[in-house]
């Protein structure tokens, strides 16, 4: 059978004040961190927006909500040895003496239940790459960055993320990841 993913074409764009009809309909499972994702929606996202703390772009499939993601900028502190592992190509200094890079965050990423393992998922984080690719156009930026549920820090490891080590992040309930948006052989979801 067809998903609604496939049948019908998704936009992803900016959350806008009407979208507020469809945040009682979105569920994206059952367990506390679940609900978590869908109380943000209905009552963060929004008010973080006009504050201007948070995006969230949503994926809106006809007239219905299917996910979404939430982002903000970001500086992760690295130890000298993640550093070096930037690559810097032809850029004379290798930025190794700055222990604070600028990123993009993934704060919140969320697909309803019935489009799990649809690929809306891996959409929505090439989506976050796409911003914050843009970003780095006008203000430095060279890292995406997330904290990820411990049950997610396989998914986003195979998709190459990495664990940021610095003392900053040790013993988080979720763990501090990056992804070198830079990086010379980015994994294919990566490609430009």
């Amino acid at each position: 059978m067809e998903s609604p993913v496939e049948a019908t074409p998704v936009r992803i764009r900016p959350l806008a004040d009407d979208d507020t009809l469809h945040f009682a309909d979105f569920c994206c499972g059952g367990d506390e961190d679940d609900q978590d994702f869908a109380d943000f929606l209905r009552d963060d996202a929004l008010r973080l927006q006009a504050l201007k703390f948070a995006t969230t772009y949503v994926a809106i499939a006809g007239d219905r909500l299917i996910g979404y993601v939430t982002l903000l900028t970001d500086a992760v502190r690295l130890k000298p040895a993640e550093r070096k592992k930037l690559k810097t190509g032809d850029v004379r200094g290798s930025g190794q003496d700055h222990p604070v890079i600028p990123a993009v965050k993934v704060a919140r990423l969320a697909v309803s239940k019935d489009q799990q393992g649809r690929g809306l998922g891996m959409r929505l984080l090439k989506w976050a790459l796409l911003v914050a690719t843009g970003v780095s156009e006008s203000a430095g930026c060279r890292l995406l960055t997330l904290d990820a549920l411990p049950l997610r820090v396989d998914y986003y490891k195979r998709r190459g993320f990495v664990l940021n080590l610095d003392e900053a992040y040790e013993g988080k309930d979720r763990p501090s990841m990056r992804f070198d948006i830079f990086q010379p052989d980015p994994p294919p979801w990566a490609s430009r």
